[in-house]
């Protein structure tokens, strides 16, 4: 008998998965809590902003044999949605650990070929659970709350992205797991925060009654004095009584709460942000007071490869279950690939200390120039004009001795000289 996963789930359809330890972190229930972390933490929101806008603003190429690739470029240009939002959709799985999107096809008229029309996204907070076939996922089990029905999504006909996946587990670990703890501490810490500030500035009322008055039995005018006692406090409280007309013998007062406390709450606040932020390797808060500049560097780059390992685990999906699945439907020979670009790229002084030190012949080599363009921010170069005008430079550049420019070679450069910077 073949051994199993492990993956601890319910038996039946839909299957809910329990290898979260903490309930409020189990879905369908983990969609509302980690849309609130999203949402209302700044901290949370900013560098989740930050990690978007770097990988949404990625340059995407399409790389392979001259026949698929050129495919696959007309199923990107032929979307509905654009592509630079299909991949904003697929961030959101950094939110909830996984993302699932559903392959819609078109025909096209003209030749009659099976192409991509959409990547629809299937709410995170729709999945009811799953369906199994043995120790294999094979459906997303969703809610419809227009139609009231459940809907089992086979996975073959989408695309599942999910993030810190173990034991095969299809709903992957948020990046808000770690920041859990932080965060309900932080939030319980503001509301408690806010009603000390707001008890210090405006006072809690206090009602003294006088002596001889007994409220404790029921009767219909001690019910009636407690009501009006009551909507008195509450007025006080909220500010909407202009004035209190005062029986003779009561008191009505606000007390103020000593604000000389031992425990620093700001402190403890920013500490709780701070372990947010450093869940994320980007601590945002140290790399803006980072008076050495090589650490902010270092933190810097390690949000970068953190960004680039998720785009290309991306690319890598959509690339196993999208792409290779269109061209044997159209049945279509060659390889073609998604390649996202780089979240940082290299700057021009170490481009030319590369080009330099590997002394390449660019004028020679289309790909590698269409590169160099775009790292600098230049259109793409045709294969005509690569033709009419580089290939002849390529071929014909050192023939007369005469006409060759000697600056570059006699000048004295080293790669270890002191002078370069790299920028």
């Amino acid at each position: 008998m073949a051994g199993k996963t492990g993956l601890r789930r319910t038996l039946g359809t839909p299957s809910l998965i329990y290898e979260e330890l903490k309930r409020e972190l189990r879905f369908p229930r983990a969609a509302q809590v980690y849309k609130a972390m999203s949402t209302d933490a700044p901290v949370i929101a900013s560098i989740l902003y930050l990690c978007n806008s770097a990988i949404r603003s990625l340059a995407w190429t399409v790389e392979g044999d001259k026949r698929p690739k050129k495919f696959l470029e007309d199923n990107l240009k032929g979307l509905d949605t654009p592509w630079s939002q299909v991949v904003e959709e697929s961030l959101s799985a950094l939110v909830y650990g996984f993302c699932f999107l559903e392959t819609v096809y078109r025909v096209d008229s003209k030749t009659g070929r099976v192409m991509w029309r959409d990547f629809a996204p299937r709410s995170q907070a729709s999945l009811v659970g799953w369906k199994y076939q043995g120790d294999d996922c094979t459906h997303f089990v969703q809610y419809d709350p227009v139609s009231g029905r459940m809907i089992d999504i086979p996975l073959s006909r989408g695309v599942l992205i999910n993030i810190n996946k173990v034991r095969r587990n299809p709903e992957g670990q948020s990046l808000l797991r770690s920041c859990y703890i932080p965060y309900r501490y932080l939030q319980q810490l503001q509301q408690i925060e806010a009603i000390g500030i707001e008890r210090a500035m405006n006072g809690f009322p206090v009602i003294t009654m006088p002596e001889g008055v007994n409220l404790n039995n029921d009767s219909p005018e001690n019910t009636k004095i407690k009501e009006e006692v009551g909507r008195m406090g509450e007025g006080i409280r909220n500010d909407s009584i202009d004035y209190i007309a005062k029986p003779q013998g009561w008191e009505v007062e606000l007390l103020t709460p000593n604000t000389n406390r031992a425990v620093d709450v700001d402190k403890t606040i920013k500490r709780y942000n701070s372990q947010i932020a450093s869940s994320f390797s980007a601590n945002i808060q140290d790399m803006a007071n980072a008076v050495n500049a090589s650490a902010a560097n270092v933190q810097q780059t390690l949000l970068n490869q953190a960004l680039q390992t998720f785009t290309d685990n991306i690319a890598e999906t959509f690339n196993k279950y999208a792409v290779e699945k269109l061209l044997r439907m159209n049945k279509i020979k060659g390889d073609a690939i998604l390649v996202p670009g780089r979240i940082k790229q290299p700057t021009v002084g170490e481009i030319a200390l590369l080009l330099r030190a590997m002394g390449s012949n660019i004028n020679g080599d289309r790909d590698l120039m269409n590169t160099l363009r775009t790292l600098v921010g230049l259109p793409l170069m045709d294969e005509k004009l690569f033709e009419e005008v580089y290939e002849p430079q390529a071929a014909g550049e050192y023939d007369s001795g005469e006409s060759h420019d000697k600056t570059l070679e006699s000048r004295e450069f080293e790669q270890n000289d002191e002078r370069y910077d790299g920028q």
